[in-house]
């Protein structure tokens, strides 16, 4: 699950202003997510190498990678 990283969330978790991206705020059990060490918490700062600001953004990227016919994304 994603979130935008908001005021409120960076006080909640420590995250500095200079960091710029999404946050995880949960990693469903068995999920690839879960099988490549992502936990909430975590911040994507890019995906498929541009930055992402909205959660909307990093689901752009998977589905853009899908239609490919990619099963992975980098983040």
């Amino acid at each position: 699950t994603l979130a935008p990283l908001d005021a409120a969330a960076r006080a909640q978790r420590n995250i500095p202003e200079t960091i710029r991206g999404v946050l995880i705020i949960g990693v469903r059990s068995g999920s690839d997510a879960a099988d490549k060490q992502l936990r909430a918490g975590d911040v994507i700062v890019s995906a498929s190498g541009r930055a992402v600001a909205t959660p909307q953004d990093v689901q752009a990227a998977v589905a853009a990678q899908r239609s490919l016919g990619r099963a992975n994304i980098m983040l």
